[in-house]
């Protein structure tokens, strides 16, 4: 009985007024891909009969739920760390008035990936962002380890893509393999992600903009540079210890293989989060 009014009590104090989120597929919607997984949506209920397709939630609008806050998330599924940035800023310009009682989420996502605006001249359909004035042509994504196989399957997926996209798949692959080879090299194409995010962080603190990190993958473990000996911000531990969700979703659950997580994944860390904020000081 007396949890209710500790819980309003504790909104009552917070200064934020909103949750913002921006990332990729792993901040857009919850998956069910994995039904090995032993928290999975019963298999006899993991499809919604009013859509014809699977529940699904978000760890933005859990968290929104839990501490009665509006929650609005900007992630898209397949983009890199320039558009997850850029997606960030056109929030911000559009809401410059509420940036001081907002809490920003930044689910950092896997380094490498470049993204791409489909061709005006083909692209009818756009997409909008929760309290973003400007309409943006839809994207796709390309892996840069992607571009550099040549084996059948990559090939046919790149032909796909750049089809669907609505550019030659005869000329994208020229595009890819004379034109981008130094342009988006591994190394260079990380440099460029650190730099983005890095001064994105300034920009925030500038402003008074808080931020709350969360590393999906932990990518240093592979060689690339741990974001928090990048950026000087707040970054979400999970509560075994572990620094990253896909690390502290296979410790958990061993038949986790590193896809999508799923409905309740989504829930658990809505609630490690309202965990987080509720414990911030200042809040």
């Amino acid at each position: 009985m007396l949890l209710k009014p500790l819980l309003q009590n504790t909104i009552k104090r917070m200064k934020y007024k909103r949750v913002v989120t921006s990332g990729c597929s792993y901040a857009k919607n919850s998956f069910e891909e994995n039904r090995a997984r032993k928290n999975c949506l019963p298999a006899d209920n993991f499809i919604n009969p009013a859509t014809g397709e699977e529940y699904r939630t978000n760890f933005t609008a859990e968290l929104g739920g839990l501490l009665d806050l509006p929650a609005y998330s900007l992630a898209v599924n397949g983009i890199g760390f320039k558009f997850i940035i850029y997606h960030a800023f056109l929030w911000i310009k559009s809401n410059l008035e509420k940036v001081q009682d907002t809490l920003f989420i930044i689910s950092l996502s896997h380094r490498g990936r470049v993204t791409l605006w489909r061709p005006n001249e083909v692209n009818t359909d756009f997409y909008t962002l929760p309290g973003v004035d400007d309409k943006l042509p839809k994207t796709f994504c390309v892996p840069v380890n992607t571009i550099y196989k040549k084996d059948k399957v990559d090939t046919d997926w790149r032909r796909q893509q750049s089809t669907e996209a609505g550019i030659n798949p005869d000329a994208f692959d020229t595009f890819l393999n004379v034109f981008w080879k130094e342009l988006i090299d591994i190394p260079s194409k990380f440099a460029i992600d650190e730099m983005l995010v890095t001064l994105f962080n300034s920009y925030c603190r500038d402003i008074g903009l808080d931020v709350l990190y969360i590393d999906v993958p932990g990518e240093h473990r592979h060689g690339s540079t741990n974001w928090r000996d990048i950026i000087n911000g707040k970054f979400l531990d999970f509560p075994d210890g572990r620094q990253y969700w896909k690390d502290y979703l296979t410790h958990k659950d061993s038949a986790y293989k590193g896809e999508h997580p799923n409905y309740n994944d989504h829930v658990e860390l809505g609630e490690i989060l309202a965990d987080y904020i509720r414990g911030m000081p200042n809040i």
